[in-house]
Parts: C-alpha cells; sequence; structure tokens
C-alpha cells in the first residue's frame, strides 16, 4: 500500500500555470515477481552456458483519491481523452467517448462514419499486465556471446505520432481502400422507433480514408503499448595471457555489440517506441503519454579494454 502518491497533474490554461504536484491519495499493490537462473550446461573443455528470467505480475487499484473526489485528471489531451486516476481501478486509465456497436457487433454510423458514446469510457489502461525479461551467456574458452531482452504487455499508450502522421497523410494507415471511396466494413445506421426501441439496417453511405482518420475522436490515438525488445548481442574474446604479457598488461579483452537491434510491436502500431516515460513525454513522470519522441536509436560498437 502506498500514501500520498505525487504526481504532476494538468491544470486549466486559465491558470498561467501547465501543471503542478498534486498527492492522489492511497494506491494499493498487489503482484508476483519470479526470478529464475539456470546453468543448462557446462563442462571441462570451458564450454559454458547461463540462462536468467525474469516475471513481474503487478495488479494496482486506487483505493483513495481525496474526500472531495473520486477522480484525479493526471493528463488532458484537450481533444476529449483524459488520463486519471479512478477509485476502484487500476492507477492510469485512459477515458473517452468509444465506438458504438449494436447487439450483433456491427459498428453503428451516420452519414458514414462512427457514430461514438455520449459519455466518456474507459479505453486503456497504461499499467501492463506483466513485464519479463531474458539474458544468456554463452562462453567457450576465451570467447563469450551475450543477449538480453525484456518485454511489456498489455499496456496501452496515447500516441501524438498516431495523430499527426494519420493528419497529414504520411501514415500507412492513411491509405486504406487506396483512399477511394469505401463503406466502414459491417456497419449499420440506428434509427430509434416511437416506443423507444432501435431498429438496424446495413450501412450503405460511403466515407473517405481522411474523414474517417479524422473524424474528431481521439481515442483512436490509444494504442496497445506492448513490445518485445532485443536489447543488447554481444561478443566478446579475451586474449591468452601470453599475448598480455608481452605488453606488460594484466587483462586485454575485444568486444563486439550492438544495441536495440530488435523491436517487435503489435500490428496496430506502426508509429512510435512505446517505451515512453521521461523525456518526451507530455510530463517528466507520466508513463503512457507519447508527444512525438524522438524515435530509438540503434547503435553498433567495438570495446577494446586493457588492464595494467
Amino acid at each position: 500500500m502506498h500514501d500520498n502518491q505525487i504526481v504532476i497533474v494538468s491544470l486549466s490554461d486559465a491558470s498561467g500555470f501547465g501543471n503542478t504536484p498534486k498527492n492522489v491519495g492511497r494506491i494499493i499493490n498487489k503482484g508476483h515477481e519470479i526470478t529464475l537462473g539456470l546453468k543448462p550446461f557446462t563442462n571441462k573443455n570451458g564450454f559454458h552456458w547461463n540462462i536468467d528470467f525474469n516475471f513481474t505480475s503487478i495488479n494496482n487499484v486506487v483505493d483513495k483519491i481525496s474526500d472531495e473526489t473520486d477522480e484525479l485528471v493526471i493528463y488532458d489531451s484537450g481533444r476529449g481523452v483524459t488520463l486519471v486516476a479512478e477509485k476502484g481501478k487500476p492507477f492510469g486509465t485512459f477515458k473517452g467517448t468509444a465506438p458504438r456497436f449494436d447487439p450483433n457487433g456491427n459498428q453503428i454510423v451516420a452519414g458514414g462514419l462512427p457514430v461514438y458514446s455520449a459519455e466518456a469510457q474507459a479505453l486503456g489502461n497504461i499499467q501492463p499486465d506483466w513485464i519479463g525479461g531474458f539474458s544468456t551467456q554463452i562462453g567457450y574458452k576465451n570467447w563469450s556471446f551475450n543477449a538480453l531482452l525484456d518485454t511489456r504487455q498489455g499496456n496501452d499508450i496515447f500516441s501524438l505520432t498516431k495523430f499527426y502522421t494519420e493528419f497529414n497523410g504520411t501514415a500507412s494507415t492513411t491509405t486504406i481502400f487506396d483512399r477511394k471511396p469505401f463503406i466502414i466494413p459491417n456497419s449499420v445506421e440506428e434509427t430509434i422507433n416511437p416506443d423507444g426501441t432501435a431498429t438496424y439496417t446495413p450501412n450503405t453511405t460511403e466515407t473517405l480514408a481522411n474523414a474517417f482518420i479524422d473524424d474528431g475522436n481521439w481515442g483512436r490515438n490509444i494504442l496497445d503499448g506492448s513490445f518485445v525488445k532485443l536489447r543488447e548481442v554481444g561478443l566478446s574474446y579475451v586474449f591468452p595471457k601470453r599475448y598480455v604479457d608481452k605488453i606488460k598488461a594484466s587483462d586485454l579483452s575485444l568486444s563486439l555489440f550492438v544495441r536495440n537491434p530488435f523491436i517487435w510491436l503489435p500490428e496496430e502500431n506502426s508509429f512510435a517506441d512505446p517505451e515512453v516515460n521521461g523525456p518526451g513525454t507530455a510530463q517528466s513522470n507520466i508513463s503512457g503519454i507519447e508527444t512525438t519522441q524522438t524515435p530509438p536509436s540503434r547503435s553498433f560498437g567495438v570495446s577494446l579494454n586493457l588492464k595494467y
């Protein structure tokens, strides 16, 4: 249990300030953590293999905000999507209007475009279901190979990169149906009868990609924030003592490495690195808010370590 959590919350522009620190009451955390280290193989010829796993699952619930309210807005997009701390829910819930569907799961449209709920609903959460890591080292005599991988699964992010690239027409999602008129698949129009019941008929009204994507609903900028990242791969060689002695050194090794060689993302996220927290976010300690951050870099390097 954690009391008096400090977060940065947005303020009205009329205040003359952008944000301010605030306590958000009480958060209850429960979870599991598993760490496992293995040595699958080793022998007297100098071969060894080490593997390490870690797994963490945390469930947190906002138990209290304050005596005055059960909800606190942490981030406001200004376009109908907010990130809130809400009593009874995990910390960091995205809220906004959501597309409406008929009882058979068909999307309700009007004028060819989606119809959204009148009230804000929970659209996602910044908390992952679980995080995990894997590292391995394989060595043979003077050679050593190492790799490090980690993953985060089940969280959501709000991406302004998605909004801007779609608004400017540079995102691949703007090419749906070759940018020709189309009917939203499995869509229906809703008619409210005099007795209050609803009748649904197949939609026959076409729309265009730009109208569909830029329909004013920013909830579509919430993405699956899951990822798998290969953080580093390296190969090193420790020179035999007979060579090191010739230069009067105590140790000499050479390493080749690559950092961030690969990242695997959900199909819906072709826009941004979901690991957003710190520089590039709206406020420095709010995770899950991606504000056109610089893409992560992949680096290659050589390291020569000489000790005397």
